[in-house]
């Protein structure tokens, strides 16, 4: 896995009818090793050894949710709310996103759920999620396209609640200061959309790593049937 260099400016998200998202510029990359923040569901998920029917009518659970195999939208679950390790950095703006800050940290988790303008459906599921990627990354002055994130991102697991999995397009970045980035999100053709995680961390902290302390915290994304 490759992994790219970033300006310390934040992540700032606009959202306006449909998302915007204004990111930072992307020198040449650096390589690391391989990441794996895919994890489990949580504890409370179903067992192998059982069945579950849930009521977005996708069959039996556990489900997953893989790439172009669905006709359906996500949106996060938000165990965070009544979490004290966490307090609201950006209230639900009313349009799909909102943000927290990880007390015991610092990193920002910003969430995004819902449509998107200016995506080619045609794609598919993985590279239609390169080219959202590729929006978030995108600065005023150095444009970044599907193809390019292509390069440097990887395929990525979150949970699904009740139980089960959805497949993600990651890729994470870092500044000279110390400050990093790993952005995630599953868009889905179908319906114009999905969702979006993108994670900040101070110098000192990591955002791999906080990636796998949401889920542990009870990070999930559920299935909303298309209409």
């Amino acid at each position: 896995m490759t992994h790219l260099l970033r300006s310390a400016a934040g992540l700032g998200i606009l959202i306006a009818g449909a998302m915007t998202l204004a990111g930072c510029a992307l020198p040449m990359p650096t390589i690391v090793g391989p990441v794996d923040a895919s994890q489990s569901p949580s504890d409370d998920a179903t067992t192998d050894d059982e069945t579950t029917t849930d009521d977005a009518g996708v069959g039996d659970l556990p489900f997953d949710v893989e790439f172009d195999a669905t006709t359906m939208t996500l949106q996060w679950t938000d165990p965070f709310m009544t979490d004290s390790n966490y307090t609201v950095s950006s209230a639900d703006d009313g349009n799909g996103s909102w943000a927290y800050t990880d007390t015991r940290s610092g990193c920002v988790a910003t969430f995004y759920q819902g449509t998107i303008t200016d995506l080619d459906t045609s794609l598919d599921d993985s590279a239609l999620t390169d080219s959202m990627l590729a929006i978030v990354l995108t600065s005023d002055g150095d444009a970044v396209t599907g193809d390019d994130v292509a390069q440097y991102a990887y395929d990525d697991s979150i949970p699904l609640s009740p139980s089960g999995t959805v497949d993600t397009r990651s890729i994470t970045s870092s500044s000279d200061d110390g400050t990093s980035w790993l952005d995630t999100a599953r868009m889905i053709a179908s319906a114009g959309g999905g969702i979006y995680l993108g994670i900040q961390c101070p110098t000192g902290q990591d955002a791999t790593t906080e990636l796998s302390t949401l889920v542990e915290d009870g990070l999930a994304a559920s299935i909303v049937p298309l209409q």
